[in-house]
């Protein structure tokens, strides 16, 4: 039971620390915003804080990594396969996920494009070699699983920047045919 309630403050704590930084990064730039505003806008302390995070920087990448893993599982409803649907679901997921965040892009942001693109390609990739046990060997995951994600990814992240012509739903089935047409005879 103890343990129970001291995960629920873990939650909480993680969460009232992620709800800070999205309402400061509407304020200021990431690199001008401090532990003191995070931690003031959480109604933590600075030793809560970092029990668990390093610095915001790890913070922005936890919640950037825990985002990409909860887009993918929204979309999934959480069924780990490895066909059409769920090819045209992953496509939508990494849709989502960059057209996110739900707040203004100022300058700072930008820099970290690089590893929120990272952290969505790690997820795809986890999903990908999750769902992939028990149809390819490991060496075909090996080489087909990056390829999957990366190319998942790329049609996402053109078809979030506005760069494909097709709707949507037609981008996503058109990825998904082209993935489950790889590495099959």
């Amino acid at each position: 039971m103890a343990t129970k309630v001291q995960n629920q403050r873990v939650t909480n704590t993680k969460q009232s620390l992620v709800d800070a930084f999205y309402s400061l990064i509407n304020e200021k730039d990431l690199d001008k915003m401090t532990i003191t505003d995070l931690t003031s806008r959480a109604k933590v302390n600075r030793a809560t804080f970092y029990a668990h995070f390093y610095d915001k920087y790890q913070l922005f990448e936890y919640i950037h990594g825990t985002s990409a893993e909860n887009v993918i599982a929204e979309r999934t409803s959480g069924r780990m396969a490895f066909d059409e649907e769920s090819a045209k679901q992953l496509f939508l997921a990494v849709c989502d996920y960059h057209r996110k965040p739900d707040f203004e892009c100022r300058s700072s942001y930008l820099s970290f494009i690089p590893q929120i693109q990272e952290k969505m390609r790690a997820a795809l990739r986890e999903y990908l070699s999750q769902s992939l046990e028990g149809y390819m060997s490991e060496a075909e995951k090996s080489l087909y699983v990056p390829v999957y994600a990366a190319m998942i990814h790329e049609a996402g992240c053109l078809w979030a920047d506005g760069k494909v012509a097709l709707d949507q739903d037609a981008a996503a089935a058109n990825v998904a045919k082209l993935a489950m047409g790889i590495g099959r005879d």
